[in-house]
């Protein structure tokens, strides 16, 4: 709905924060990553949110869940919008740059889980190749 809205994907914010599902000027927050051009007034222009009823902020696991805008890949991946499914990577203060906070017991998505989201085409980050767990569950919206 916010892409069909607005024509476009929000921009790449920290995990655990809101890329403007819940308030149309959460972006503003952002403190890493990539911003579409022009995106600061096409989002206040044409935002018809909230588009949830609240952001996700632990997985079931107590790892966070990261926004990622890519206009230039990502890792082995092609330019596009994703959402990343991450362990605790442990605290960095915020504002030095993205902080990755996190349960203090938090894991990764568990190994066979993952390995039937790689089998499905799920998780499209294949680092150590389908049915080998790496950790880092990386899900497309769209390619661009």
């Amino acid at each position: 709905a916010f892409y069909s809205d607005i024509g476009l994907w929000p921009p790449d914010v920290c995990p655990q924060e809101d890329p403007g599902f819940i308030r149309w000027n959460a972006y503003q927050t952002r403190c890493c990553g990539f911003t579409p051009a022009g995106a600061d007034a096409i989002i206040q222009a044409n935002w018809n949110g909230p588009y949830l009823e609240k952001f996700p902020i632990l997985t079931p696991w107590a790892g966070s869940y990261d926004w990622e805008y890519w206009p230039s890949g990502g890792w082995t991946l092609p330019p596009g919008a994703y959402v990343s499914v991450r362990p605790r990577y442990g605290s960095v203060q915020r504002g030095a740059g993205c902080g990755y906070i996190g349960d203090s017991n938090a894991t990764a998505v568990p190994d066979k889980l993952e390995i039937k989201l790689q089998q499905a085409g799920v998780d499209e980050y294949l680092p150590n190749g389908v049915n080998a767990s790496d950790d880092h569950v990386i899900v497309g919206l769209s390619k661009f």
